[in-house]
């Protein structure tokens, strides 16, 4: 039996199963008699089952809306990591660890230019108007850097990543 090794960690094999490197993921194939078909067939099943995962789990994370009452005014917000945040500037800042960040806003994704770490927030006032928030560092390594710009369209960015942070740390 010959096992092959994708670059994620992923394993398959000749004898028809294809295996994650979670456990308890496996998918099983008829083999063809012709074996490039085969294989073919086998890229193409895992390819698709891999890309199914990933939006599944994206959709798990970003599907998540959180509601804050704040004094600032009543709003939501959501994790977006495909929002478009052109247009926005400096607003604020927030100096907090990266371990910190990560539990209050999940994993970020990667930077952008000079960013290596940013999480983009969708958030929602009371009224229903819109407001991309991103957080990102700048120029730093976001892992060994307690200072985190926020942007934003308009002036309230910071007071919407404050008032997400004080939630969190009173209610956890």
């Amino acid at each position: 039996m010959g096992w092959k090794s994708k670059k994620d960690g992923t394993h398959f094999n000749t004898d028809k199963t294809i295996r994650s490197s979670e456990p308890s993921t496996e998918i099983n194939m008829e083999i063809d008699n012709n074996s490039e078909e085969f294989a073919e067939n086998v890229r193409r099943e895992y390819e698709e089952y891999l890309e199914e995962e990933r939006r599944s789990q994206s959709n798990n994370v970003n599907d998540v809306i959180h509601y804050i009452e704040s004094k600032n005014g009543d709003f939501s917000w959501q994790l977006d990591p495909e929002l478009d945040y052109v247009g926005t500037s400096l607003q604020g800042y927030t100096g907090i660890k990266y371990d910190d960040m990560v539990k209050i806003f999940g994993n970020p994704h990667a930077g952008y230019d000079k960013s290596m770490h940013q999480w983009t927030i969708n958030v929602i006032s009371d009224d229903g108007v819109k407001s991309p928030v991103i957080i990102y560092d700048y120029k730093d390594d976001g892992k060994e850097t307690n200072d985190w710009h926020i942007g934003g369209k308009d002036k309230h960015a910071s007071n919407y990543v404050d008032d997400i942070i004080q939630s969190y740390y009173v209610n956890n």
